[in-house]
């Protein structure tokens, strides 16, 4: 978990693995990011996204975003887990207005 002060409250961002049901009984494997305010809730200003590596970090591409809409408490996305142990990921906090990371998980 990686967490920052940003507009008066405390933001963190929390990662792990979940299996989501599928069609037809099938399950899929998924690494998820979630967003998670301490005090005033996270805001149309907020966003939580997944960034995925193959060398360690080095260099890395945004998988996508999740915007947090209306008066959620929290916003969270997912992506299926591929079977190359090459793959790494994890999850940032951001600002919306700006782009910006404000914390991310490590590696996992």
């Amino acid at each position: 978990m990686a967490s920052r002060t940003y507009d008066g409250r405390r933001v963190s961002v929390q990662r792990g693995w979940a299996y989501v049901a599928g069609g037809g009984g099938a399950t899929q494997e998924v690494a998820f990011g979630a967003l998670v305010s301490a005090g005033k809730p996270v805001g149309n200003a907020d966003g939580v996204k997944m960034e995925i590596t193959t060398d360690g970090g080095s260099t890395h591409i945004d998988c996508t975003e999740s915007l947090v809409r209306g008066s959620e408490k929290y916003t969270w996305f997912y992506i299926p887990h591929p079977n190359d142990s090459n793959y790494l990921f994890r999850a940032c906090y951001y600002v919306v207005q700006t782009g910006s990371n404000r914390a991310c998980t490590g590696w996992w």
